[in-house]
């Protein structure tokens, strides 16, 4: 079963792009909680 496995582009495109955005996002997340975004995006 285990020797059958083959590596899937379209799911190794899905995980790298999801990581990509991961890696993306915790900065901005991190500004956002340290209060560094302008008050004028606060709705």
């Amino acid at each position: 079963m285990l020797a059958d496995a083959i590596i899937n582009s379209g799911d190794t495109a899905w995980v790298l792009i999801s990581a990509g955005l991961v890696l993306f996002m915790v900065p901005g997340l991190a500004f956002f909680y340290a209060g560094l975004v302008e008050e004028a995006m606060y709705w």
